[in-house]
């Protein structure tokens, strides 16, 4: 149990790492932050569960081990306010056993899921970030072949609850790929199952504007005013001839400029 739970902290890590790097320049207006409205995606891809085994037959851990289910994994998410969308997850994976109790039977286990709930998101460009909760139908499939009696199958439906989210990076405008993870926690019987699922593949995108894409704008170059010429004053004449009349007036008769 341990080794799975941090690998699935590992999971949500890597995922906010990604998201911490995308950074966005101030002058990116806040729509570029968040999902176009009334955007419709579609997700699928591989899947992997790790099963809690030892809760299921009702024996220790170290009887029992988790066990990894392999299946796929589907979703839709139809955001219709901004950052908030509706979100519909399917998924079902399986194993199976030979051997199981004696030589020659064979025991086969799958899980299924049908939920839905409210999903989050928040946009950096290409990137984007989403948590969900969801409330649905867990489903588990039992098949047990004996050599000597036959086969025998039975079906446990119970309520269970999915709380996690993922990262997908939009390659275009109608196609990215991305990846979830979540912790699962159905009951059997009234004992509950701590399940983990983390799963990745492409999506499609329908619908929406065009989705904007942060860019950098550098900031304008400061305004300088023009330079203001001033005229010098004009050089002052020198007088080199000078006649004074008899109430002492000085007139000047000759400048050093003139020839």
């Amino acid at each position: 149990m341990k080794r799975h739970t941090v690998f699935f902290l590992f999971i949500c890590a890597l995922s906010a790492v990604a998201f911490s790097q995308a950074v966005v320049p101030a002058s990116t207006p806040v729509s570029a932050h968040l999902p176009s409205l009334h955007t419709a995606e579609v997700y699928g891809g591989f899947q992997w569960e790790s099963f809690d085994f030892s809760n299921f037959l009702g024996l220790p851990g170290t009887v029992a081990p988790r066990q990894s289910f392999f299946g796929f994994h589907t979703s839709s998410n139809f955001t219709f306010y901004r950052w908030l969308g509706a979100e519909g997850d399917f998924s079902r994976d399986s194993k199976s056993y030979k051997n199981f109790a004696v030589a020659g039977d064979k025991l086969g286990l799958s899980s299924l899921t049908i939920m839905g709930g409210p999903r989050i998101s928040y946009n950096i460009g290409h990137l984007s970030q989403y948590a969900h909760v969801l409330l649905g139908l867990y489903r588990l499939n039992t098949t047990y072949t004996d050599p000597t009696a036959g086969t025998g199958s039975s079906a446990a439906n119970a309520f269970g609850f999915a709380i996690g989210g993922g990262t997908t990076f939009r390659l275009s405008r109608r196609f990215g790929v991305a990846t979830a993870a979540d912790f699962i926690r159905p009951s059997k019987s009234g004992v509950p199952l701590n399940n983990i699922r983390v799963s990745f593949g492409p999506v499609f995108y329908f619908g929406g504007s065009k989705p904007e894409v942060a860019r950098y704008t550098p900031a304008p170059a400061p305004v300088r005013p023009a330079p203001v010429r001033v005229k010098a004053p004009p050089a002052e004449r020198r007088c080199i001839q000078i006649l004074i009349d008899s109430k002492g007036n000085e007139t000047c008769m000759r400048y050093a400029d003139q020839r």
